[in-house]
């Protein structure tokens, strides 16, 4: 079978993907399911320092910890134990209960581990995106991440290698976290005795690699990694649980906004890749960074489902379309090189090469045949199965504010940056964001300021996410309000709108 009748029998099948866009910033691996902002937090620790402790293995180690610290069988460590530490029964109760993170509703009747992930031996027994069965795994989605909003393997390694050590816990630490983590490392079970160690660098010797730091203009990534890296540097002024909530927000954020960048970013690759081959247009290199580094995906207040779904919709579309576009023209003679999508140079060049080949009747053969794809998976195409649905459940899920089935933990979710308007199932979910994103974001736009800053700014900083907005459509959201109430804006002649930021520490 050619390489264009494998793509046409499984065109979702990874044996399907085209080198280029398999070597490309536009192929999403791993690709994401769903997961919230814990889940992400969780897997995050065990990428950068337990590298030997798979997603797999991760509720399986919940029920060893769990039957091991059960009355009837004694507790087999490698950690040092003492009259001092909590007795099996004790601990047990303080990872059940008061450091438990509350389930779903859909959950309430399932009997499993789910700590909140404050110290890194906590990552170890819970909030892996499944309970059972293979699992993707989202820590590798923020290491993509690091890799795509820094220039070089260095830089994205050093950052890595940040959040490793601000992930540690440390005579620096509050001492409820290094007694925490203590605790923890008495009760390990022998068998899941794993080493917290720092990371290895990054290599850039795959291709794929290479091409994340090819990207020169701005990206959510971009955003996120500089905003990372102030809250890292924010630890030592607040308590673990407050930082790791902070952190947890910007992860949420970050891997959402990054996902609706690549859905996006396939959508306009595929049409600049279009209009070069119909209508002979050749493409500068500035123009493709331009048309890429825009993307806005919600405002204020705007419901997301849909929006969230047609990002998912056109990554798909995107996806199937530059492959079958690549197939068809390697049939027709063209040689398509490996790193033809690898950055914005390269896709340049690739406009500038397909501009001057003949079109008429190769584009017809591609418009039948992509409409013989999407005619034969409706389903996925409507984001009802495969890769389309995974991306729109786990960007709604990551970004929503959690909605507990435990009594008294409705306000446990303080992060979120989408909120359901009215009540009860049939409530729509809108953007809005909770007091600990705000406090974040704010912080984060603040940092390495040499003086004030006002509303504008946010506004600005905002924008690096994908968020389309201004100053009077924000004060006029409930967002606007709750910058009032959480005293992270103050009424100034001075400042552009009436209005500067309050640094929140």
């Amino acid at each position: 079978m050619t390489d264009l009748s494998v793509f046409l029998t499984k065109p979702f099948a990874s044996e399907a993907v085209h080198s280029a866009y398999g070597g490309s910033f536009l192929h999403m691996r791993p690709a994401p399911e769903v997961a919230n902002g814990e889940v992400v937090l969780a897997s995050l620790y065990r990428a950068v320092g337990f590298k030997d402790v798979s997603e797999t293995k991760v509720p399986i180690n919940g029920r060893k910890l769990e039957k091991s610290l059960s009355p009837q069988k004694p507790t087999e460590t490698d950690g040092p134990v003492s009259s001092e530490r909590l007795s099996s029964s004790d601990f047990l109760h303080l990872i059940s209960n008061l450091i438990s993170s509350p389930k779903l509703h859909n959950q309430s009747g399932k009997r499993f581990l789910q700590i909140n992930p404050l110290v890194p031996d906590a990552a170890l027994y819970s909030l892996s995106a499944r309970l059972a069965g293979n699992s993707w795994n989202p820590g590798a989605l923020v290491a993509s991440i690091v890799c795509t909003g820094n220039s070089s393997s260095n830089c994205a390694s050093e950052l890595w290698k940040k959040i490793y050590s601000a992930l540690s816990i440390d005579d620096s630490d509050d001492p409820w976290a290094q007694i925490l983590q203590k605790e923890f490392e008495s009760k390990r079970p022998k068998e899941l005795w794993s080493e917290w160690s720092e990371p290895e660098n990054f290599s850039d010797s795959e291709p794929r690699i290479r091409s994340l730091y090819g990207l020169n203009f701005m990206t959510p990534a971009h955003c996120f990694c500089r905003d990372i890296e102030t809250i890292l540097n924010l630890k030592k002024f607040v308590t673990r649980r407050q930082w790791t909530s902070m952190l947890e927000s910007v992860l949420r954020l970050g891997t959402a906004s990054h996902t609706l960048w690549v859905c996006d970013a396939n959508r306009k690759c595929l049409r600049i890749i279009e209009d070069s081959i119909q209508n002979k247009r050749a493409y500068s290199t500035d123009e493709i960074e331009e048309i890429l580094s825009n993307s806005q995906f919600w405002s204020l207040g705007q419901p997301t489902s849909s929006v969230i779904e047609e990002y998912s919709r056109e990554f798909l579309l995107g996806r199937v379309g530059i492959n079958l576009l690549f197939y068809l023209l390697e049939e027709h003679g063209f040689e398509i090189g490996s790193d033809a999508l690898s950055n914005s140079v390269r896709i340049s060049a690739l406009t500038h090469e397909i501009s001057n080949i003949d079109n008429e009747l190769l584009f017809e053969t591609y418009n039948q045949m992509l409409a013989e794809i999407t005619g034969d998976n409706h389903r996925a195409f409507a984001c009802k199965n495969g890769i389309a649905k995974n991306i729109l459940e786990f960007v709604q899920h990551v970004l929503r504010r959690r909605e507990t089935g435990e009594r008294g933990m409705e306000s446990y979710d303080q992060g979120y940056f989408v909120k359901r308007r009215g009540s009860g199932k049939r409530g729509v979910w809108i953007t809005g964001l909770g007091p600990v994103a705000l406090i974040s974001l704010v912080h984060s736009s603040l940092a390495n300021a040499s003086g004030d800053k006002n509303i504008a700014d946010f506004v600005a900083h905002l924008t690096g996410y994908g968020f389309q907005t201004s100053v009077p459509e924000l004060m006029q959201d409930d967002t606007g309000k709750s910058l009032r109430n959480l005293g992270l804006i103050l009424d100034s002649p001075d400042a552009e709108g009436g209005m500067v930021l309050n640094r929140p520490f």
